[in-house]
């Protein structure tokens, strides 16, 4: 947008960006619940697409890592133990008692997405970062998942992993330190989500980009209107 006299004025169409009007969509829900409840109650394709846009974030971020997404929805129906032995698995690391410590609505445990860097040798302890992904209006109520202590007892991690947390808000330099420690890991916001446009405007995949477009387009063509 641009600002001319006193009037906002569009400088190009929303469908050239539209993993910013996603995130920028996402965010609207909490100032206009009426309009958030467009295409019903199920979250789950909102909640798969943020997921694909963080992992196309952390694969342009850390282009020589493993993006490995978990989470659970209506096209990836994985339980979670078939997801503990993939993450063991492409860790090196073995599995502990599932059962004992997680319950059988635990579709993934809290984890979206696993990120982490082979070094190519087989060995366990490499970086790794258990990562949620947020995409809806009770963000903070997540933001101690995925839980380590849980994690470190169904996978016997060589090294303690680092955690990592999504979400399509902006945030101020303040509530962003507030939050990053409560994480206790990397925190990516709406800023750092879209960071990768800022040298590549064409960094999300041509089948995410028209995934975005087909999602976004009925609920843009019925926001609310200010009259002023």
């Amino acid at each position: 947008i641009d600002v001319v006299g006193s009037r906002i004025v569009r400088k190009a169409d929303w469908r050239t960006n539209p993993a910013h009007a996603f995130l920028v969509a996402l965010s609207f829900k909490k100032w206009y619940p009426k309009w958030g409840k467009i295409g019903g109650q199920d979250y789950t394709e909102q909640g798969a697409l943020f997921e694909q846009l963080t992992a196309e974030t952390l694969r342009f971020i850390f282009p020589n890592w493993d993006i490995f997404p978990t989470g659970w929805s209506r096209t990836h129906t994985k339980k979670l133990n078939h997801v503990v032995s993939e993450v063991a698995a492409r860790l090196g690391e073995p599995t502990g008692e599932i059962s004992r410590w997680t319950t059988d609505s635990a579709n993934e445990a809290g984890l979206d997405i696993l990120c982490h860097y082979p070094l190519g040798d087989g060995r366990p302890g490499t970086p790794v970062f258990l990562v949620q992904c947020a995409s809806g209006g009770q963000w903070e109520d997540k933001l101690r998942t995925p839980d380590i202590r849980i994690w470190g007892r169904i996978v016997t991690f060589t090294g303690t992993p680092k955690k990592a947390f999504a979400m399509p808000y902006s945030l101020t330099d303040r509530d962003f330190v507030r939050v990053c420690n409560i994480v206790d890991g990397m925190l990516l916001d709406r800023y750092r989500i879209l960071w990768p446009g800022r040298t590549n405007p064409d960094w999300i995949s041509a089948l995410l980009k028209a995934d975005l477009i087909k999602w976004l387009e009925p609920r843009v063509s019925k926001l609310p209107v200010d009259k002023i």
